[in-house]
Parts: C-alpha cells; sequence; structure tokens
C-alpha cells in the first residue's frame, strides 16, 4: 500500500507481482469495491496528483510517469535505472504541480520537476550524499513556515558504524522552487516521514519511523529541529500525524511490525497524550493509511504475511479491528 488517495474513502496500493494500482474504497461495515490500473512494469512509489492522476516511479527502468484516467501513461523523465522515491507540490507557487523524484544510482541524487501547462520541465539535480544509502525517503513541509514549500530526505545506510550516520537533509526552498542545502537532523533508520504541529506552537514537527523505532522531532525555529525524542522501540513500518480521534489535537499513529499492532497515542493538547490505543492487524504489517469521512476515521494497515488489509475505526473511543482478505 502506498499512500491514501485525496479521495474521501479510498486508499491506493502498489501490488508486488501483480503490476498494478489498486483504488480500494475503504469500509468497516460491509465488503469493500477495488478496482486495479495495470502497469507496465513494477513500480517503486506513487504520488497523488488529483483525482485518478498520478505519478508513478518505476526503478527497474528509471522512468516517472503520469497515469491519467484511462489514458496511456505519459514518461515524464528518464534516469538511470535504481530505487525510485516520488513526491508532489506546488514548490514554485506558479499553481503547477511540482515532482520531486529521488534516485538511489551510483550517487543519491534528488531532481526537480517543475509543473507547467501541457507537462514538467527537464529535470533540475540536486546531489545528496556519497552512495551507500537506500533510496531516500520524502516529505514536502514548509518547515520554517516562510510561506515555501521545503523538502526533507531522510537517509540511511542500515549501517550503525558507517562513516556519515543515517540522518534527515533540510533542503529549504529560497523562493521560486530553488532549494538551498540547508542543514542535517541525526536520526535512525528514516524509512518513513510524516510532519505536522503536535506540541500546538505553530510550527511541524517531523515524525520519523523504520525498522529502529519511531521518534518525533520538534521545530525549533528558522527550520531547525530539535533533538529527536524516541517514541517506540522495534520495528514501525508506518506513522501519521493526524486527529483521527476529532478531538481538536493531534495524535500520533504507529504501525508496529514487530507486536503486528496500530497504536494510537491520543493527543490532548500542547504536545500531551492520553493512554495508548492498540488495534491488532494481520501478520506482516508493511504500510499504513488514514481514510476519513464526513462521519468517521478508519486506520487500514497492509499486511504481506497475512494478504490482507485491516480496517479499525476510530471514533473518540477504542473499537475492535475488522480484517479484509485481498
Amino acid at each position: 500500500m502506498a499512500a491514501a488517495a485525496g479521495d474521501e474513502g479510498r486508499v491506493l496500493s502498489l501490488y508486488e507481482g501483480w503490476n498494478a494500482v489498486g483504488v480500494h474504497e475503504v469500509h468497516i461495515d460491509k465488503g469493500w469495491r477495488s478496482t486495479y490500473v495495470k502497469l507496465s512494469e513494477p513500480a517503486d512509489d506513487l504520488a497523488v496528483l488529483g483525482p485518478q492522476r498520478w505519478a508513478i516511479a518505476h526503478g527497474e527502468s528509471g522512468r516517472v510517469v503520469i497515469l491519467d484516467g484511462d489514458d496511456q501513461p505519459n514518461t515524464v523523465a528518464t534516469f538511470e535505472p535504481a530505487p525510485l522515491q516520488v513526491a508532489s507540490a506546488d514548490l514554485n507557487r506558479d499553481g503547477h504541480v511540482d515532482l520531486v523524484v529521488a534516485s538511489d544510482g551510483v550517487r543519491p541524487l534528488l531532481h526537480l520537476l517543475h509543473g507547467r501547462a501541457g507537462g514538467f520541465s527537464p529535470p533540475e539535480l540536486v546531489p545528496l550524499d556519497p552512495k551507500g544509502r537506500t533510496a531516500p525517503r520524502l516529505l514536502l513541509v514548509d518547515i520554517d513556515r516562510e510561506g515555501h514549500i521545503d523538502v526533507v530526505a531522510g537517509l540511511t545506510t542500515g549501517e550503525p558504524q558507517a562513516p556519515i550516520p543515517d540522518h534527515l537533509r533540510i533542503f529549504r526552498n529560497a523562493s521560486h522552487g530553488g532549494l538551498v542545502d540547508e542543514w542535517r537532523a541525526q536520526v535512525q533508520s528514516p524509512h518513513q516521514l510524516d510532519a505536522a504541529d503536535v506540541d500546538e506552537d505553530g510550527l511541524p514537527d517531523i515524525l520519523a519511523t523504520g525498522p529502529d523505532g519511531a521518534w518525533l522531532q520538534h521545530s525549533s525555529g528558522f527550520g531547525w529541529l530539535d533533538s529527536p525524542e524516541k517514541l517506540a522501540g522495534g520495528t514501525v513500518s508506518g506513522g501519521v500525524l493526524r486527529d483521527v480521534d476529532r478531538n481538536g489535537h493531534l495524535d500520533i499513529v504507529l504501525l508496529r511490525a514487530d507486536r503486528q499492532r496500530i497504536e494510537v497515542h491520543p493527543g490532548i493538547g500542547a504536545g500531551r497524550f492520553a493512554p495508548t490505543q492498540h488495534y491488532d492487524v494481520g501478520a506482516g504489517p508493511i504500510a499504513l493509511a488514514v481514510v476519513e469521512r464526513a462521519d468517521e476515521t478508519l486506520l487500514v494497515s497492509a499486511n504481506a504475511e497475512a494478504k490482507s488489509f485491516t480496517t479499525a475505526k476510530v471514533v473518540g473511543a477504542h473499537t475492535g479491528p475488522h480484517r479484509t482478505g485481498k
């Protein structure tokens, strides 16, 4: 599963071996309704550009393509074959969605493709670090609250004794989509990233999760981050910062692969939390999505070993999970 879709009540999934994007209408009390869009080759990642419009990264061929409804995929860039990650936002505030692509080739790079009428500009390259890291994880957020979307890249080697430790790389958007390599924040294994204002000080905080646990880094202003606060150990396959119980304060939602459950840390204001809630999921949970409707919030886990999704409903109080086989 790759991400929650922009459409209400749906999640998207990428299927290894099937070469397809699954679009799933999620329900807690009745069967899911799913459709599938066939891809020509395996996909590493996707970014939602609009209803039924996605950017798909194919690391095997190095292609990034745009899928728009039932139209044929349109290749917008081709790089060296390597693992790819893709994210989207309007970096230069011109009304067109831009793409940020991270590749793990001979040297990890960021590629910026600015959107324009009828397509995208040629890629602009931003070097990251020496080789030896997995494909950088991407987070697009206005980290310094200056009105422009910045780029946060999570880099990890998987080697605790690596000469350059795992870290977040902050690229500040100076103006018009131009990135300035600002600074680094050390954190272990940042495989997934999310951002929101947890402590309610007006600045976005960053949640990093991965095989070594979950970490929360509070913003201290001007794009800087405080030392990471460890939230959990073990393998955490995903995490989101969202007000899932709808009490007006952000909650921390973690997918604990080592314990086969979703943990919700309910926010009660100013970065404080009520006792943790637990939702059991299937074997081998690998990805987490949050689905919000007018009357309910659903937590969805994709479970690789069980070949299933688990759906849990959150309405202020803890409710049990419902497993849907796939």
